[in-house]
């Protein structure tokens, strides 16, 4: 299913289209003032959120492509370490 969304924050814009499979993944397109880049279409990175079952256990990946420097890409592994370790203890909390 797709749909079209926007949504400003302040470190940042979700924009464009996303992509669902429900259960399966969600896909969007990004853009952060942090990333040093003019806020275009082409300066957006692709943020994909996919689930899949193994056995009794549920994968959760988060996949972040399209960085125009790599001092923004070390960036955004450090905050998706963060992200994901605050997800993991929210969880094993419920």
């Amino acid at each position: 299913s797709r749909a079209r969304w926007h949504v400003e924050s302040a470190h940042g814009k979700f924009y464009g289209q996303k992509d669902i499979e429900f259960e399966k993944f969600i896909k969007y397109k990004y853009w952060s003032s942090f990333s040093g880049t003019e806020d275009i279409p082409e300066n957006y990175c692709n943020i994909t959120y996919e689930i899949t079952e193994r056995g009794d256990k549920t994968l959760f990946t988060v996949t972040q492509d399209g960085f125009k420097h790599r001092e923004v890409r070390e960036h955004s592994i450090k905050s998706w370490g963060t992200v994901m370790e605050n997800l993991k203890i929210m969880l094993e909390q419920m």
